[in-house]
């Protein structure tokens, strides 16, 4: 556009400076014409501007992960002028979706319509504003510019996958209970705390088949072991920035995969299990059964990760874990030796600790050699620990 218009002031000026040092009529009406072809196109785009109409659609609004979303533009030229020039400009082009949107330039014709269609796979989750940002309207000539912002976006909710584990070494203490979930004998023989509804997931095995005849409904029965086992799920929150803004989404979204399928893991087998991260505060909401998924699941959902307290510090502000009897399971992107030693304190005093690190595999050379080293002096220590690239799949290494 720049240089649009210093071509026509310089073109304008130059006929202007024949008129006035050489008058004659052809270099009259080059000077008029040009000055005639900017009012007319100033109209012309104000015309556009008022008459300018579009619609704009998707076919669903909620999805998960990996599913796709269908989304359309119209716009209609009813008037007996051509549309130039147009730039659409779209939400998305400043998030993950920038490679799916980006500035379209279009035109017209006069008393027609033109579609314009979008099938986008929703790889991460969290909530995205796509959709027409703006449309940018633009004269022939190519020197005024009117932008039509649209003010609401079309909102698209990605939740995140459930990736069901079929084992993980997370047990209650008692040797003959730990043999009792591998071997998918655990209910048998534990006391009955109380009764709830049936959620789905539970097993078939707990259902209280004489009190839901009576109830009209499905019942559960809660089992108490006489010694369980207390896990804390820790997450951390810490932000990469050093990342680009897609190599950072993939980055958190397998961490919150795994947040996610370790809880429904220890949900499932009735282990009361706290999730915990860092977010101002020290923050913990304990869970006993897979009747409290559904909340944690909202929670890690529409949770963000910002610049945050290092790892080690969110492990050391643990409660204190009774000797022997807690599980740490920690999921982070970082290793280094301040959570080592974090961990070191854990296991000394007889607890578990299970340590899940998700990386991008691109670290330097200098990264990988130090997460060597504290890997293997952590396997020393007897923490179990999975190492998962982005975009593996998370059942088979956790099942591992």
């Amino acid at each position: 556009m720049i240089k649009s218009r210093v071509i026509y002031v310089g073109v304008l000026g130059l006929s202007l400076g024949i008129c006035y040092v050489k008058p004659s009529t052809a270099a009259s009406l080059v000077a008029y014409t040009l000055i005639f072809l900017m009012l007319l196109s100033i109209v012309h785009v104000w015309w556009i501007y008022s008459k300018f109409t579009y619609t704009q659609s998707l076919d669903k609004k909620f999805l998960t992960k990996g599913d796709k979303v269908r989304f359309e533009f119209s716009t209609w030229n009813e008037t007996p002028f051509f549309y130039p020039n147009l730039e659409v400009e779209f939400y998305g082009m400043h998030s993950v979706f920038m490679k799916d949107f980006k500035t379209k330039k279009i035109y017209v014709p006069a008393r027609s319509q033109k579609t314009f269609a979008y099938e986008i796979e929703c790889k991460y989750r969290g909530y995205y504003e796509i959709g027409i940002h703006k449309v940018n309207i633009l004269d022939f000539l190519g020197l005024i510019r009117l932008s039509y912002k649209v003010m609401e976006p079309k909102v698209v909710t990605v939740y995140p996958r459930v990736v069901v584990l079929e084992r993980f070494p997370v047990y209650p203490n008692r040797i003959e209970e730990s043999e009792a979930i591998a071997n998918g004998r655990w209910g048998m023989g534990n006391l009955t705390s109380d009764v709830r509804e049936y959620v789905y997931g539970d097993s078939m095995r707990k259902v209280h088949w004489k009190l839901s005849a009576k109830q009209q409904s499905i019942m559960v029965k809660n089992e108490d072991s006489t010694m369980q086992a207390k896990v804390y799920v820790l997450l951390d929150l810490m932000q990469r920035g050093s990342l680009d803004i897609e190599n950072r989404t993939v980055l958190e979204d397998q961490m919150i995969e795994c947040v996610i399928a370790v809880l429904y893991y220890c949900l499932g087998h009735d282990i009361h299990t706290s999730f915990g991260y860092f977010q101002e505060q020290m923050r913990l909401y304990a869970a006993h059964n897979r009747s409290h998924f559904e909340e944690l699941y909202e929670k890690l959902f529409k949770i963000k990760f910002e610049k945050s307290i290092p790892f080690s510090e969110v492990v050391g502000r643990l409660p204190t874990m009774e000797e022997g009897k807690g599980y740490c399971v920690g999921i982070t992107s970082e290793l280094d030796f301040s959570l080592y030693d974090q961990i070191n304190k854990l296991v000394e005093v007889g607890n578990h600790v299970i340590i899940i690190l998700v990386s991008l595999g691109e670290e330097e050379t200098k990264v990988l050699e130090t997460r060597e080293i504290i890997r293997r002096a952590l396997i020393k220590l007897g923490v179990v620990y999975y190492a998962i690239g982005v975009g593996e799949e998370l059942s088979q290494i956790l099942n591992s």
